[in-house]
């Protein structure tokens, strides 16, 4: 009994197997015999016909009438017919080939040439020239008031993670190649009269823990930086937050290198100075929780380091959105407005001392090279690429960007410093104290706080004066 159990399961995972098996070959026979030809047929169907009517064109073998009325216009109407085909199939092929080749060639690289389209950009104008193409092809209304502004902003506003970061790729790309004029004005007014939810989108973008990469926060970054001078934070719940994670990539003085993933610390400074501009947003920006920390921390006077132009650039925007939020003509609401002001002059009058050091060491230094003529090798920009850590004195092509942006953050730190030594008359003396320890460091006659920083002023100024007169001169020493 037991053995007849088994042999039945036996013979039954047997008939099983077998009618697995029927089934797969039954499915490969009908894909290899129905569907594969029909797919060849749909997919070259067309070439397939013209390659039968110059073919039939070409032979001429049809049947011949033989006193057959009925078949007495066969040829004539095999010829026309075929013709037609032929024709067809000609417009076919030469469509093919002019919307592969000319096109692109000579519409789109134009474009790409114009507004500077790189990398991964590249292929989003491409989308845009297809998609047109493509619409056109059924409706030739279809490309009317459409062009690269609004192809973009549509794109951002797709639920589709590529599309939204194909529509920010063109929108950056513009604003990079034209920061000021008709272009940028247009992307503008195109964003901020879209959706809401697109700029929404684009400053969740900016979250660190939203599902976005590198890419796509800093050139949302850049794109915000634009609009932000036309936003209004109350609009935008949480916005705050987003923009204040741009700034948690800053360096500390225990990792003191920078990397190129770190520069949307810059952008993020940029956008809250272009939210400070509208006084309405300044209360938000002054109450947001832990932002003050992380708007001063590049002031802090251990991470100016001497030949770190990128720091010092950071500061720069640090300083100058500092000094808005210090504006005392600003509406304070409450008793945090007063706290943030406090905490913000503290900020400035710690910073001030070493930036004013930076500067004294660093025209010092680069009088040297002025007097002797000579420079250390070239290196590269932060912000462009590496940086030669190898010496400690900046090289020929840094030097008069390393003097115009300390001198700009010295400007700017002795513009707040004027305003809050009004007010504060313990402030100037403690400043004076400070400029009396600088001058006797550096081995100058002692100076008040004020004249320290117009003496420096002044030999910024000549020292600037006597390096843009001093390439010519290298130029007719090599001559001679």
């Amino acid at each position: 009994m037991v053995n007849c159990e088994a042999e039945a399961e036996s013979l039954s995972a047997v008939m099983i197997m077998m009618a697995v098996g029927f089934a797969t070959l039954l499915q490969v026979l009908v894909v290899a015999v129905i569907l594969l030809p029909l797919g060849a047929v749909y997919v070259f169907g067309l070439y397939i016909s013209t390659g039968i009517s110059l073919w039939r064109l070409i032979q001429h073998d049809y049947a011949e009438a033989d006193g057959d009325p009925n078949k007495a216009n066969l040829r004539p109407a095999l010829v026309v017919l075929y013709s037609l085909a032929l024709v067809q199939g000609a417009l076919l092929c030469y469509r093919a080939i002019f919307s592969i080749s000319m096109r692109e060639q000579v519409f789109v690289n134009a474009t790409l040439e114009r507004y500077h389209f790189k990398g991964d950009a590249v292929q989003s104008a491409l989308d845009y020239f297809h998609d047109t193409m493509a619409g056109c092809e059924k409706n030739p209304s279809f490309a009317r008031g459409t062009n690269l502004i609004t192809y973009a902003s549509d794109l951002m506003g797709s639920t589709s993670p590529d599309r939204y970061l194909s529509g920010i790729r063109i929108l950056d790309t513009l604003l990079m190649k034209e920061k000021e004029g008709p272009i940028r004005t247009l992307v503008v007014q195109r964003l901020l009269v879209s959706e809401p939810s697109t700029v929404w989108k684009l400053l969740r973008t900016l979250d660190a823990t939203m599902p976005y990469g590198v890419e796509a926060r800093l050139r949302a970054a850049r794109i915000l930086e634009h609009l932000a001078g036309d936003i209004y934070l109350d609009q935008f719940p949480g916005g705050m937050r987003c923009i204040a994670s741009l700034l948690d990539h800053e360096a500390s003085p225990s990792r003191p290198q920078l990397r190129r993933e770190e520069v949307p610390v810059l952008q993020g400074m940029r956008i809250l100075r272009n939210l400070a501009a509208n006084s309405g947003n300044l209360g938000a920006i002054r109450s947001a929780p832990g932002l003050l920390a992380k708007i001063t921390a590049p002031l802090d006077p251990d991470l100016l380091q001497l030949h770190h132009t990128y720091r010092f650039k950071v500061a720069l925007e640090s300083l100058i959105l500092v000094r808005r939020l210090m504006d005392m003509d600003a509406p304070r609401e409450s008793k945090d407005d007063d706290e943030c002001l406090e905490y913000l002059k503290k900020a400035v009058t710690n910073a001030m001392p070493k930036v004013l050091r930076h500067v004294l060491q660093l025209q010092t230094e680069l009088q040297a090279p002025t007097d002797t003529h000579t420079f250390s090798a070239p290196g590269t920009d932060l912000e462009e690429g590496p940086v030669s850590h190898a010496t400690d004195r900046p090289n020929s092509q840094q030097q008069p960007k390393a003097i115009e942006l300390r001198d700009a953050l010295l400007s700017e730190c002795a513009t707040a410093c004027e305003k809050l030594v009004g007010e504060d008359q313990n402030l100037a003396r403690r400043l004076d104290e400070i400029a009396a320890q600088i001058c006797s460091d550096a081995g100058k006659t002692a100076m008040s706080w004020a004249a320290l920083l117009r003496d420096v002023k002044d030999r910024g100024q000549d020292l600037r004066v006597e390096r843009r007169g001093l390439p010519t001169m290298l130029r007719v020493e090599s001559s001679g």
